[in-house]
């Protein structure tokens, strides 16, 4: 295969195999374009972005617009916060981006035709690089992204990739609602209604005084992105869908806005992500999907999370992603278009073509030189939802982006068997974690060694850590604070019963749901009501620092014997918010101090590291950077009869937080748990 450089006029690449696909790639001075049967594209090369999208025949995209706020009709496209300059944003593609040209086919004979965006920033020397490619009559677009920064740079660069995303976002009327995952569905705002829209917090808005648009009366007050962030555990497919008349198959059945669609059916614009290798934080990482742009969110900080460091000869490939779209008939459900999409989503799908365009892409393993990881694990009794991660050696998964050319992986373990397979392992060593939900703490094995003849299978037996005899726990360990108040608990008084965590903190008042604080009795209170979650540190400008747990024990404890209270945390803000780097004066963040008191006695406090600091309740999260910590003490500070303990944070401890975000200090709780041995 040869790689074909454009000139400046125009070339038509025809490709034709024994299934009859045909490719038409066009370039002229100033753009290039790649179609099918049903898709075209059209890469504007000014400002290396896709600017025309078209699906039998319907504009995708509709018309580019170019405001304030940003760019929009246009997409997919790449974006960063990865420089010096300003901000750190920067869209590569408008200084002086570089196009090269391929095509070639599969062993079967599907061919493919890809185009590569490349610019190199003359500040730095860093070069950012998009690649979109079109495989036979798919009717999707396959996405590399791809940053280099040279050993030797021209000058300096932003210390950490902050963001590294792609983005489709139309400014068109065809689209009427969002799609997060199997069970989230919801319309968007009518654009009328943005007139009456107020910013309450950053990328906040308060909408109820629409009462009658679609959106407010099914789901909200309140929009924001965050409301669809999802972790990636479980997750695959997201997208926007336009809907030409009601669908009484879905959930949305009485809420479609009517609209006039220019071509008839309904259609569907997706992120498929069928690989997560290349991304960084494991499982239980969450980032935006959907919010009126389709996004493809490779690394960033949202919610606590680490992101790599660039340094000279730093060089990553990300992808690949699969954007796709869909054209079904009027009366299409959601979730049959979603469905649609989702069949794209196994990283083993098309590996006939992903073998064949690795030749064009630097730094992506082919299927061929990948391998399948599989093992038997005896999971403790009490383990549910099970979950095999593979991730950077020596590096707890949240932290793998520590080694930047690291992959991860992860797969569900067989409850019944305690198997698992992991398909398309790329060859290393690797940290293996067995996480499941009901278990305190982790199994973890370092320097697991998967080679390119790796066969058989892997035998773990993992033993659950244990202190002692177990007096008492609350809440269930998931990395997450799910179960309790305005967690995972649905909001019935709309009709989309949306899980209350997605909407914007201050729809709940901390000050009425305890007006006396939390004050939790074993074996009496339900960790639903009476556990909210959130721990704050103020609300309202009230101290609300200090919640207590109190028991009756009925034993004496053995004199010379230890306690221990674990307390793991789904997500904790410290002054760093979601900033893990030492702030421009270079004097490094102040950890947060939390304290807790045994009847009345205090024990060593508990200096929660800055940098597993996480902005995550106020921006609806419910499972941030997990951390835990093992509070070991005299078992003698405990008592026959009423004990109490104490769960302390800093007052006042307020960031000064340069986007408009309170301030204060929080602790989001996973599960608690008091031992005695």
């Amino acid at each position: 295969m040869r790689v074909l450089h454009f000139a400046l006029h125009v070339l038509v690449a025809q490709l034709a195999s024994p299934t009859s696909a045909r490719l038409i790639s066009i370039e002229t001075g100033s753009d290039l374009t790649i179609s099918n049967a049903r898709l075209s594209l059209n890469i504007l090369k000014s400002t290396g972005a896709i600017h025309n999208l078209t699906l039998d025949g319907q504009n995708l995209l509709g018309t580019y617009k170019k405001a304030s706020k940003g760019r929009s009709g246009l997409g997919p496209y790449l974006d960063c916060y990865c420089i010096k300059k300003g901000s750190g944003s920067y869209t590569p593609g408008s200084i002086a981006p570089k196009y090269t040209t391929f095509n070639g086919s599969d062993h079967v004979g599907t061919p493919f035709v890809g185009v590569v965006m490349s610019e190199t920033l003359p500040a730095s020397g860093q070069t950012l690089s998009m690649f979109w490619v079109v495989s036979g009559e798919e009717t999707g677009i396959h996405t590399f992204s791809r940053l280099q920064y040279p050993k030797h740079p021209t000058g300096p660069t932003r210390p950490t990739l902050q963001e590294f995303r792609t983005l489709f976002r139309p400014n068109s009327d065809l689209w009427t609602h969002l799609s997060v995952n199997d069970h989230l569905a919801v319309p968007l705002p009518r654009n009328s209604t943005w007139d009456k829209a107020k910013v309450v917090q950053d990328a906040t808005w308060d909408l109820s005084a629409a009462k009658d648009d679609p959106f407010v009366m099914h789901f909200s007050d309140y929009f924001t992105k965050y409301s669809f962030a999802d972790a990636w555990d479980q997750h695959s497919v997201h997208g926007m869908l336009g809907l030409s008349k009601e669908t009484p198959q879905t959930r949305l059945d009485d809420q479609i806005q009517k609209q006039t669609i220019p071509k008839e059916g309904s259609w569907g614009a997706w992120l498929v992500m069928n690989s997560k290798d290349t991304y960084y934080g494991g499982p239980r990482h969450a980032d935006l999907t959907v919010d009126g742009i389709v996004y493809n969110y490779m690394a960033s900080t949202h919610y606590g999370a680490n992101v790599p460091n660039i340094t000279a000869g730093f060089d990553r490939t990300f992808g690949p992603a699969y954007y796709y779209f869909n054209h079904a008939s009027s009366n299409s459900t959601i979730a049959q278009l979603r469905h649609d999409a989702a069949q794209y989503a196994s990283p083993t799908w098309n590996s006939p073509f992903y073998e064949a365009v690795s030749a064009f892409v630097p730094g992506y393993v082919p299927p061929s030189k990948r391998v399948t990881f599989k093992a038997r694990i005896s999971l403790p009794h009490d383990a549910e939802n099970a979950t095999v991660i593979l991730s950077a050696d020596g590096l707890d998964v949240q932290d793998n982006a520590a080694n930047p050319n690291a992959y991860q992986y992860w797969s569900p373990v067989a409850t019944s068997t305690g198997e698992v397979s992991i398909p398309m392992v790329v060859p290393g060593k690797y940290r293996m974690t067995v996480q499941a939900r009901g278990v305190f703490g982790d199994f973890i094995q370092d320097g697991v060694d998967i080679g390119v003849d790796f066969r058989g299978e892997m035998v773990v037996s993992w033993k659950a850590e244990s202190s002692g005899q177990e007096l008492w726990r609350l809440g269930i360990p998931d990395q997450s604070a799910g179960e309790f108040r305005h967690g995972f608990a649905r909001d019935r008084q709309h009709s989309l019963a949306p899980q209350e965590y997605r909407i914007y903190w201050r729809a709940y008042d901390y000050g009425k749901d305890f007006p006396n604080g939390v004050r939790f009795k074993i074996g009496e209170s339900d960790q639903a009501q009476d556990w909210n979650y959130v721990h704050w540190s103020e609300f309202n400008g009230v101290n609300t620092s200090d919640w207590t747990i109190s028991w009756h024990q009925r034993m004496e404890t053995e004199i010379g014997s230890k306690a221990t209270l674990t307390v793991q945390l789904a997500g904790v803000k410290t002054l760093s918010g979601n900033s893990h780097v030492p702030p421009a004066s270079g004097k490094p963040w102040p950890d947060l101090p939390f304290t807790v008191l045994v009847n009345n006695q205090q024990l060593s406090t508990w200096n929660i590291p800055y940098y597993h600091s996480s902005s995550c309740a106020v921006r609806s999260g419910i499972s941030c950077y997990s951390t835990r910590h093992l509070f070991v003490f005299d078992s003698s500070l405990l008592r026959s009869g009423e004990n109490e303990i104490r769960l302390r944070l800093p007052y006042p401890m307020r960031a000064n937080e340069t986007a408009k975000l309170p301030g204060q200090v929080y602790v989001q709780y996973d599960a608690l748990r008091l031992e005695v041995g």
